[in-house]
């Protein structure tokens, strides 16, 4: 089962420190908490969201990212797998578009900016994630790098519909897909 949720002590205290944080959000920035959804901005969303699954198996052709495999998983290591896909996603959504690019909007002018820095923050966050240590040769830049590549879609789904819903969800589909359908393939 840890191979599975590959839960590293970076893991465990990230988990820790939202379960902290997490409920501040709700009291110190109720504003930046939009989960309403227009269907109205339907077709543009869905349009994102197919091509960035395009976009993710050309890249995984051409990078050799992961192989893309079943894990039979028993029915609770499944559920196991969504919680943590929703302990990591909620949390990073609400801060990384529902604060971070909300302060980037009410600060800058250029959409195409905010999205670029706010995808870039998201994907610098993720740099200890999988690293071996604390000097930056040892933090996982691949990953950085696709994570800033997945929070661009991210970002622009915020933009269009000034929503947390469709992020959220997407966010929480691509770890769920990466732990149910995929694993690491050895450099």
């Amino acid at each position: 089962m840890k191979n599975l949720l590959d839960i590293s002590k970076y893991k465990l205290w990230i988990i820790g420190l939202y379960i902290i944080i997490f409920p501040m959000f709700f009291v110190f920035t109720p504003d930046a908490l939009h989960y309403n959804f227009s269907s109205v901005d339907f077709e543009q969303v869905l349009l994102i969201v197919a091509s960035t699954f395009l976009g993710s198996y050309l890249l995984n052709i051409f990078f050799h990212f992961r192989k893309i495999k079943w894990q039979n998983l028993r029915f609770s290591q499944i559920i196991l797998v969504v919680i943590y896909a929703l302990l990591f996603s909620v949390p990073e959504e609400i801060i990384f578009r529902g604060i971070i690019q909300n302060f980037l909007g009410n600060s800058l002018d250029s959409v195409v900016i905010i999205i670029i820095i706010s995808s870039g923050i998201f994907g610098l966050a993720h740099l200890p994630n999988g690293g071996k240590g604390l000097h930056p040769k040892y933090w996982n830049w691949r990953f950085a790098v696709v994570t800033f590549l997945v929070g661009l879609p991210l970002s622009i789904i915020f933009t269009i519909t000034g929503s947390l819903l469709i992020p959220t969800l997407l966010h929480a589909f691509f770890l769920i897909f990466f732990k149910l359908f995929t694993e690491e393939v050895a450099n």
